[in-house]
């Protein structure tokens, strides 16, 4: 079943903390209490968003994290390619971080699959794949948190 990883449940709560005080710095440790995980995964969460351009940080004792005003405008879409993740409903629909990453726009059929050959749903699960894309390319990161 499609399904949101945990790493990007955190990443979206960690990130509707952030906005709600946009201008603040917060620390793991604030962003950590709020949202009820531990304190480690929250820092290896913000680690990552921090990494893929997404906040700001600022050392110090009133330092922490916050939110860049561009990061609300992408696609969650987007946003999930940034955080190394990807809408997939099923093992024959293949694409590599690379074909994330350069944006290119195919259906890679994985040659794996032990029922290529008399597959009867392939082309349908294709152009479902190709809707849930769309949506989660129309609906923005500012929809979520």
């Amino acid at each position: 079943m499609l399904r949101i990883p945990k790493k990007i449940e955190y990443a979206l709560m960690s990130m509707q903390v952030l906005s709600k005080n946009a201008n603040n710095y917060h620390s793991a440790k604030q962003i950590s209490t709020s949202i009820g995980i531990p304190q480690h995964l929250t820092a290896k969460t913000l680690q990552q968003l921090m990494k893929n351009g997404l906040l700001e940080s600022l050392e110090g004792t009133k330092g922490g994290y916050r939110i860049k005003t561009e990061t609300t405008s992408i696609s969650f879409l987007d946003f999930l390619k940034m955080m190394g993740e990807y809408p997939k409903l099923i093992q024959c629909n293949h694409k590599t971080q690379i074909d994330y990453f350069a944006k290119q726009d195919y259906m890679a059929i994985s040659d794996t699959c032990e029922h290529t050959d008399n597959c009867g749903i392939k082309s349908s699960m294709i152009v479902l794949q190709s809707k849930i894309e769309k949506l989660f390319n129309e609906i923005k990161l500012s929809e979520i948190i």
